[in-house]
């Protein structure tokens, strides 16, 4: 995380009583996901250069009112592009299809989900889907990349998953963000945000 950046600190909650609810092929594991939305990209830096850089999709109408139950990223192995991690943001506005160079989402952006290599998928609990906030048009990748040496760029895939079963309740990204510190060496660091809800709620974590 760069310093002077505003990192997205969310919380994903469910509103007590609410209503139920073309880069090359990569692999998938089996993990019986329902596809709702496949996203496919391939992010790539100069040599020697470490960038973010970010791609823009339509919102999948598919996801209007079901919700996803899981979010899975994979990276095809073998590329000499190291992916440090990869963020995906709900936009209410335009955003260019990329890829494109971007250090900061438009205002009012909302993060839907965060991965790290080697991390596991965002994975619901049963009952439960995560809606995307009313009003989005569009879905932002933002990859962050270090290219250490020449070759091919990652072919990375993103898979928005359907609920095993209609959810009982949809979850939702509350935005709280927080501007990031910078962060040295053999030191602790801290940045607060505050949101206001006009109703009862549970928090998941």
């Amino acid at each position: 995380m760069r310093p002077g950046a505003s990192m997205g600190v969310a919380v994903a909650c469910a509103a007590l009583g609410c209503a139920p609810a073309a880069a090359p092929t990569v692999d998938l594991p089996a993990t019986g996901c329902e596809a709702l939305a496949t996203l496919r990209l391939q992010p790539d830096v100069g040599l020697g250069q470490e960038g973010y850089v970010c791609f823009g999709f339509d919102a999948p109408a598919a996801l209007d009112g079901r919700g996803v139950g899981r979010i899975e990223q994979v990276v095809a192995p073998g590329s000499p592009v190291v992916l440090h991690h990869t963020s995906i943001y709900a936009v209410g506005g335009d955003f260019p299809d990329g890829p494109m160079g971007c250090l900061a989402m438009p205002d009012g952006a909302t993060s839907i989900d965060v991965w790290t290599t080697g991390g596991a998928p965002l994975a619901m609990p049963d009952g439960l889907a995560l809606a995307l906030p009313a009003g989005t048009r569009r879905l932002v990748v933002q990859s962050h990349l270090l290219r250490a040496t020449t070759g091919p760029a990652i072919d990375e895939t993103i898979r928005l998953c359907a609920p095993p079963r209609p959810p009982d309740h949809l979850a939702a990204w509350m935005r709280a963000p927080a501007p990031v510190p910078a962060i040295r060496p053999h030191t602790t660091e801290t940045s607060t945000a505050r949101c206001q809800v006009a109703g009862g709620l549970q928090l998941l974590s």
